[in-house]
């Protein structure tokens, strides 16, 4: 939506609405609105005003009763006081959604949820993820998640690296590995499928 060209970015942006409406019904989402859609009063140059202009003119054109079909738009910040005031007058952004941490109960569902379709162990405890990760939001339990995954390939790493330094055979120190419930087996990257456990977890931590 941002150019450097005088004109341009307004250009976009009405550009922009004609999709939304042609495309009805349609949702357009804005990650970090506060970023482009900042106080006029604070802005340093005259280009951030005009964006500003622009997007709240273009939301007044829309003509919702000419519209196929619903049309929603959605601006996410975590900065809501940086907004510019006129963005959050009725028939604009005129409903406003807090959201706020999520509590152990959702963070163990969020949790269950994320690792549905990745490779873990029956001994991971969610409950006590939870207990242990207090203010973490979505993007942090994302990251959790993909931290002990790098934890489970290092440490299947070190296992077969050790392996190879042994006298007994690979598959028979894998084997023994398994009964310890630390699982190996195949797959399509790299040839090592690894399972992530709760210790992989509590590394992380």
């Amino acid at each position: 939506m941002i150019s450097s060209l005088s004109g341009e970015s307004e250009q976009k942006i009405r550009k922009l609405f004609e999709k939304i409406t042609e495309s009805a019904p349609a949702i357009l989402f804005i990650d970090e609105i506060d970023s482009i859609l900042g106080k006029r009063e604070n802005a340093g140059k005259e280009m951030e005003r005009r964006i500003v202009a622009q997007f709240l003119s273009s939301m007044d054109d829309i003509a919702y009763d000419n519209l196929k079909g619903p049309v929603f738009i959605i601006g996410a910040t975590n900065k809501p006081e940086y907004l510019d005031s006129a963005l959050r007058r009725s028939g604009r952004f005129d409903k406003e959604i807090n959201i706020g941490f999520p509590n152990e109960k959702s963070r163990e569902d969020m949790l269950i949820a994320m690792t549905k379709t990745k490779k873990i162990d029956n001994d991971i405890s969610f409950q006590e993820l939870a207990k242990l990760t207090p203010g973490y939001l979505a993007a942090d339990l994302e990251a959790l998640i993909r931290e002990a995954g790098l934890c489970a390939v290092r440490r299947i790493g070190k296992l077969i690296e050790s392996s190879y330094n042994e006298v007994s055979p690979l598959t028979e120190d894998l084997n023994k590995t398994n009964h310890s419930e630390e699982k190996v087996t195949e797959t399509k990257d790299d040839g090592i499928i690894y399972t992530v456990n709760m210790k992989d977890f509590l590394e992380v931590q």
